[in-house]
């Protein structure tokens, strides 16, 4: 078993929020689209 070091694991965590974000902000942008269209 290798433990992963904080290194690593702080990447992780970084690319992780980060999709995460891109996420929302592309969620909320398509919501935006949508209403306009109305």
């Amino acid at each position: 078993m290798v433990v992963p070091t904080f290194k690593e694991s702080i990447c992780k965590v970084q690319i992780l929020t980060f999709f995460r974000i891109m996420d929302s902000s592309y969620a909320k942008l398509t919501l935006n689209i949508e209403n306009f269209n109305f």
